[in-house]
């Protein structure tokens, strides 16, 4: 099933009729970073994305979204810088790493809170 951003491109694409070596050319975007996000094993960083929404005349906020990015500006204003460059840094890595850190995550704060591991 693809992922919403992959649906996202895929629809832009064929609005345009571009295939991905066009819209690597035209768009100057590495042609195997969109591979990848068509593949729906790759999420890529925020600034490929404002570039995509610009090529695209689309709103870069709304792309982000798509692509299930978090606005670092949408964290409150006493999050510690700290705490920001972790989200940063997580949201960088693809799908797979990402939740493989996070369920790791999950265990150490469960166990750090006192609470039971999660079942297997």
């Amino acid at each position: 099933m693809p992922t919403p951003l992959a649906q996202w491109l895929t629809e832009q694409m064929a609005e345009r009729r571009l295939g991905r070596n066009e819209l690597a050319r035209e768009s100057g975007l590495s042609e195997t970073s969109l591979t990848r996000i068509l593949r729906h094993d790759h999420i890529p960083k925020p600034n490929f994305i404002r570039r995509l929404a610009a090529f695209f005349h689309a709103d870069p906020d709304t792309v982000m979204e798509i692509a299930g990015l978090v606005r670092l500006s949408d964290l409150p204003a006493e999050v510690p810088p700290d705490v920001r460059d972790l989200a940063r840094r997580l949201y960088r890595l693809d799908s797979r790493d990402r939740e493989e850190i996070l369920r790791q995550f999950d265990g150490i704060l469960r166990l750090v809170e006192g609470r039971p591991p999660r079942p297997s």
